[in-house]
């Protein structure tokens, strides 16, 4: 699955509700990565035990990467060739990888993404556009703020 649309809309919280699915139902184990963290891990500025810890999940049935790539940003060479290395990985191995990106259309999804990596998640996926206004920006107007 791979949930695009604007911040604020959900796609962690759908991914993340189906991914408890997934392992209350199926028993899978499902993991999940907040960019910032999976950056840091990809980054190696994980220290060496919290990443050899983490490196282990990524062998998991279910991985879910939320926002691995920053909105509004050029993306470094570096970080996609890392990114590209766990989703190819994962791909070879047959486990899915679902994702979250901060993007208004799917063609800015591969865009962003890369062909490489946007051919291998796009592979029997689920694509969700999560195109509606933001909940958190709905609950501040209503909020009178």
């Amino acid at each position: 699955m791979v949930a695009y649309g604007p911040c604020g809309t959900g796609k962690d919280h759908l991914l993340v509700a189906a991914g408890y699915l997934a392992a209350s139902r199926h028993g899978y184990t499902v993991e999940y990565w907040p960019g910032q963290t999976l950056l840091a891990f990809l980054r190696g500025a994980l220290d060496p035990e919290e990443a050899e810890k983490r490196r282990r999940p990524l062998k998991g049935k279910i991985v879910i990467l939320s926002d691995p790539i920053q909105p509004g940003s050029d993306i470094p060479g570096w970080l996609l060739d890392r990114l590209f290395g766990v989703i190819d990985e994962r791909y070879r191995m047959m486990l899915p990888t679902w994702l979250t990106c901060n993007v208004p259309t799917e063609g800015e999804l591969e865009e962003k993404l890369s062909t490489q990596i946007y051919d291998r998640l796009s592979e029997n996926c689920l694509f969700l556009p999560c195109i509606w206004p933001s909940f958190r920006q709905e609950q501040r107007q209503q909020k009178g703020g």
